[in-house]
């Protein structure tokens, strides 16, 4: 239900609150998972189907770009390639057959745009014997680190023998000098639950496995916001829905502070309850100078669907039976803000003091305050006000908005004035 902090505010001017707010948050657009844009279904992995299947990421590593990644093989009967792309030199990660005992190996193909060679192989100081396998890779300019982690066995890399950028790296297949390397073939079977592309400590690729609204499975990239499924012959790749997974999201980017918090909590039990709330509402943006009023929650299922929905700010929250994937969604409104301030310029030395507009973003009343005006809702304060430079005015609500606090900044110009008259810069407002 509607808290009493909240029904103040239909107070003074705020009438029209719930029913804009319904008509704003019905045309929000549900982000699948907190990650992904409407129109995309997280899964847990991508899963090769065909031995023709492989993703061409689109991106040109070098000697100095690391990966993260997840993933399982079948076995290690066979070469189980991650990614691979080779021009004068490789960048690569595979898993070497064992034939003589396929439920394990020792042996692995790391390169860092090395000669790339079968000869060229990493003995790991342990048998690998878990399919399920967590990689990264570790590089510092000053090259005091250059290494590979595979399931917690640190190695360094074969020493680099060039410098450029290769070729479009490919995943589960060999992209060689620009083509599609036809005998090296994908291993059926083999599953892809993240891949992500780092370079000088920053993300340049997440790649997450996803299904798009015409059921097809692939990567979509949430740094360049672009779906990258099977690049060759094969059909789709199969996938895995995520399992008993509660994920927590809003409709204006991680608005509040809920309970629980912002991200993915794994393992829930069908009935299992929690108690969900939202947190403070209104809630400030500090950073934005806006001040936001939660309007109820969302909860949605695998395929992005809304199985039910309430105006309540905390409620108990009853994971499914049988136990599967939800989304809770809150829905946030940006209640309050101060409109943009123009540019200041003023002929004398006075403080600056501009009048302003605090605007309700949702039934559009407006107030003008500051300056010289007084106003039963709102005090203005300014801080450095004067002389060139950048302003803050700092509005602090009372009465009915009592607690609200708003922030925006202005630009203050010095004048010059016109040859001719008594002439000196002044600094103004």
């Amino acid at each position: 239900m509607m808290t009493s902090r909240n029904k103040r505010f239909l107070k003074g001017g705020f009438s029209g609150l719930m029913i804009a707010a319904a008509i704003l948050c019905g045309a929000s657009a549900a982000q699948a998972a907190g990650t992904l844009p409407a129109g995309y279904m997280e899964v847990a992995c991508i899963t090769v189907t065909n031995q023709e299947q492989y993703i061409n990421t689109g991106f040109q590593p070098y000697w100095m770009t690391d990966i993260e990644a997840h993933f399982s093989v079948p076995n290690f009967s066979g070469q189980n390639i991650l990614y691979w792309t080779r021009t004068s030199g490789s960048f690569a990660f595979i898993t070497k057959a064992n034939t003589a005992d396929p439920t394990k190996t020792n042996k692995v193909r790391a390169y860092r745009s090395s000669d790339g060679s079968a000869s060229v192989e990493t003995v790991l100081p342990d048998y690998l014997t878990s399919t399920d396998i967590s990689y990264s890779t570790k590089f510092v300019e000053n090259r005091t680190d250059n290494t590979f982690t595979v399931n917690g066995q640190k190695v360094d890399f074969v020493p680099a023998t060039g410098t450029g950028r290769l070729k479009d790296l490919f995943l589960f297949r060999l992209n060689d000098n620009g083509s599609l390397y036809s005998s090296v073939k994908a291993i059926v079977g083999m599953k892809l639950y993240s891949f992500k592309i780092i370079e000088g400590g920053v993300a340049v690729a997440n790649l997450v496995p996803c299904v798009n609204s015409d059921s097809v499975a692939g990567l979509y990239d949430t740094v360049r916001n672009a779906f990258y499924p099977n690049s060759g012959t094969g059909g789709s790749f199969g996938y895995e829905t995520l399992p008993s997974t509660l994920d927590v999201a809003s409709s204006s980017d991680r608005t509040g502070t809920p309970s629980p918090a912002y991200g993915r909590t794994m393992g829930l039990s069908a009935g299992q309850s929690l108690a969900a709330s939202c947190g403070d509402t209104p809630w400030t943006n500090a950073a934005e100078g806006a001040v936001y009023v939660c309007t109820g929650w969302k909860l949605y299922d695998k395929n992005d669907n809304v199985v039910s929905s309430g105006t309540e700010t905390t409620f108990t929250y009853e994971h499914p039976s049988p136990a599967d994937y939800r989304r809770l969604e809150w829905q946030w409104v940006k209640l309050l803000t101060i409109l943009p301030i123009p540019d200041q310029i003023n002929e004398t030395f006075d403080p600056c003091r501009p009048e302003l507009t605090v605007s309700n973003q949702v039934n559009g009343t407006t107030w003008t305050v500051g300056g010289d005006l007084s106003s039963p809702y709102f005090d203005v304060a300014y801080t450095n006000n004067f002389g060139a430079g950048t302003a803050t005015a700092t509005v602090t609500g009372k009465g009915d908005f009592d607690s609200i606090i708003l922030r925006q900044t202005f630009a203050r110009a010095s004048f010059q004035c016109n040859t001719g008259r008594f002439c000196l810069e002044w600094l103004a407002c």
